[in-house]
């Protein structure tokens, strides 16, 4: 359909009062707007005025567009935007001109029919950007709702470049905007500068959320206190993308306590990450309640049934959650019928990990096909997060890549950028971000490479790093590495040296996370760092373990014992936490080698019980407990190489 305007549309032309009134009643509260749009649609229409009706029907979209709050009577607008579109005259006015623009930039966001990608709404964002570099933009919140549809509009081109540029040409006026329509922008812009990563921008963003959120409190100057929503909703949504939990339960907190203020299509935005915190938290029956709140409301405002398919989606995770998995599939098999390319692929790639999931669950025999299955389609869609309210499952999907040699690359991919950890911890083919082995020299692969120091090597940093490893991780009281590493500095130097040793290793190793202090503690990150300390200490334990049977536990021991291979930091002479640290650790793998020796003597076999206890001997040889077991276990071998009497009688015979 064409998109004609008048390039020449004077800006002095007379105004059309009903446009103008509808346009401001939209910009102080859009649902107060739809029955005056209406109404002026239906006279304009009795009067023939073809021009008018497409405004209109174009301001009617940007009511609907201001927070895709409510829906209802989306289609028959879409409908009178289109037949205008196709027959109304040139808008009268510059001004109308631009916010006809404005609606043809909104109409994929409302309808799939639309491509962000075609040439009209290409040519409707170069005219409004245009028209914002020659200073025609009306001002106050007429200019901030433009702006939130330009950038919005750039935004879901993926056109980072275009957004900062439209940021930075309307953020002089925006400070003529209300606070509701300064929120709005803010929402906009702090969720787009967090998709593109930068971190400080979006917090500054938020702060000017909570700016707005306190100066409408105390001037009450919004009485559905939508800036005080907007900014609990934006809190709650970046509190999801951290491990702040308490920050979570503040911002859960503060949209409970306003969406009572809200109307329901409004609500659903803070429904809908209440509803994520909780599946997070694998609170599903909880958050079932919240997705089918979710999905009443959304049928009460008439949201699209393809808009719906988040809301569809948390439903399903619920469910599987709570062990209904036929009615989990049952939900995705129904949303795909609503999606179409891209968003009907991911809907079959979610479909392929619940039916992996459910089998995983179930112990089914097929599993190990369907994991394959779900993780070849997640790959297929790039698709990362797949999973993503069950990492355990996540973590089994991917293993089963790992093990069958199938998309490799993306599943170790997933399993670092999600910190999916192995159902056994202890294994060191894990793609671990880090890997720390002290049982011999110190040694530290990242992403599984071995890490090159460049230029001076860091002593101190270093240290840290192998008295945190020689930990199993830790957690080490602060305190006690500062003892321990600093034991001649002034009382009032320690704490700095230890701050900056911290800060040194998270460079050196280029993880910042891996490397935690916190509440006078120190560890390494047990979802980013291995450590061959941590992992034979969790064989031993399995192996020591009453509740598994003798193959496992054998199993175990031997893992264990060959894991420890050399003392603590091998031949270098150590002093402190890892002098204790070195004989405690000898002590455990003494008592394991004996107990396994006494298996394996039992069972007949003398010579992997003389080589268990030689190995455990070459890292501790004055052990005399060890070195007694030895001579026993060589006499037991002796005695079973020995050659039976020629004669065939008894050794006591001969």
């Amino acid at each position: 359909m064409p998109f004609d305007v008048d390039a020449n549309a004077d800006p002095n032309a007379d105004a059309d009062p009903d446009a103008d009134r509808c346009m401001a009643l939209l910009l102080a509260d859009d649902a107060q707007a739809r029955q005056p749009l209406q109404q002026a649609w239906q006279a304009a229409g009795e009067r023939g005025d073809a021009a008018a009706q497409h405004l209109l029907a174009g301001l009617a979209l940007l009511a609907i567009e201001t927070e895709m709050a409510d829906f209802r009577g989306l289609h028959d607008w879409l409908a009178r935007f289109a037949d205008g579109e196709a027959a109304a005259p040139p808008p009268r006015r510059a001004l109308d001109a631009l916010r006809l623009d404005a609606a043809r930039l909104v109409l994929p966001a409302l309808d799939h029919r639309f491509a962000y990608g075609s040439s009209s709404a290409h040519g409707a964002a170069a005219r409004l950007l245009q028209a914002l570099r020659d200073g025609a933009w009306p001002p106050g919140d007429e200019h901030a709702l433009l702006a939130k549809v330009l950038h919005e509009y750039h935004g879901m081109e993926y056109q980072a470049a275009a957004c900062e540029r439209v940021a930075a040409l309307v953020a002089p006026a925006l400070a003529l905007a209300s606070p509701a329509w300064q929120a709005r922008w803010w929402v906009q812009l702090e969720d787009c500068l967090g998709f593109w990563g930068h971190a400080e921008a979006a917090a500054q963003a938020r702060q000017q959320l909570a700016a707005l959120a306190a100066l409408a409190a105390v001037a009450d100057l919004q009485g559905t206190g939508l800036p005080a929503w907007s900014h609990a909703v934006v809190e709650l949504r970046h509190a999801l993308r951290g491990s702040d939990a308490a920050a979570q339960d503040r911002a859960y907190a503060a949209v409970d306590r306003l969406r009572t203020l809200q109307r329901p299509g409004r609500a659903l935005q803070g429904l809908r990450w209440q509803a994520m915190v909780l599946l997070q938290r694998g609170r599903f029956r909880a958050a079932l309640e919240k997705a089918e709140l979710l999905l009443d409301l959304s049928a009460d405002v008439e949201v699209p049934e393809r808009d719906r398919g988040v809301y569809h989606d948390l439903r399903a995770q619920a469910l599987a959650g709570v062990g209904r998995w036929d009615e989990a599939l049952q939900v995705l098999d129904a949303l795909r019928q609503h999606q179409t390319g891209a968003q009907a692929r991911i809907v079959a790639a979610l479909q392929a990990a619940m039916r992996a999931a459910q089998a995983l669950a179930q112990g089914a025999a097929e599993a190990p096909a369907l994991c394959l299955q779900a993780l070849l389609a997640a790959a297929a869609n790039d698709w990362p997060r797949f999973l993503g309210y069950f990492p355990d499952w996540a973590a089994q999907v991917a293993d089963a890549g790992l093990r069958a040699g199938v998309e490799v690359e993306f599943a170790s991919a997933a399993i670092r950028e999600r910190r999916l950890l192995p159902r056994a911890r202890w294994r060191d083919d894990w793609p671990w971000r880090l890997k720390v082995r002290v049982l011999g020299a110190l040694a530290i692969e990242r992403d599984g490479r071995p890490l090159v120091i460049g230029g001076k090597t860091p002593r101190k940093p270093l240290e840290l790093l192998a008295l945190l490893a020689a930990h199993g991780g830790g957690p080490l009281d602060a305190q006690a590495v500062i003892d321990d590493l600093w034991p001649s500095l002034d009382a009032s130097t320690p704490r700095a040296s230890l701050d900056m040793a911290v800060s040194r290793l998270r460079r050196l190793l280029d993880l910042p996370d891996a490397v935690v202090l916190a509440d006078g503690r120190l560890a390494l990150h047990p979802a980013l760092a291995w450590t061959d300390v941590a992992a034979f200490e969790q064989l031993a334990d399995a192996a020591e373990a009453g509740d598994v049977d003798a193959a496992a536990a054998a199993d175990a021991a031997d893992r264990a014992l060959r894991l420890h291979a050399d003392r603590l930091l091998g031949s270098q002479a150590l002093a402190g936490l890892n002098a204790r640290r070195r004989r405690q650790l000898l002590q455990r793998q003494a008592t394991l080698a004996l107990g396994r020796a006494r298996t394996l003597l039992a069972g007949g076999d003398a010579a992997a019980a003389c080589h268990v206890l030689q190995r455990a001997l070459r890292c501790d040889p004055g052990a005399a407990a060890l070195a007694q077991a030895l001579a026993d276990a060589q006499q037991h071998l002796a005695a079973e190489l020995r050659p039976p009497p020629a004669n065939g009688g008894s050794v006591a015979q001969a």
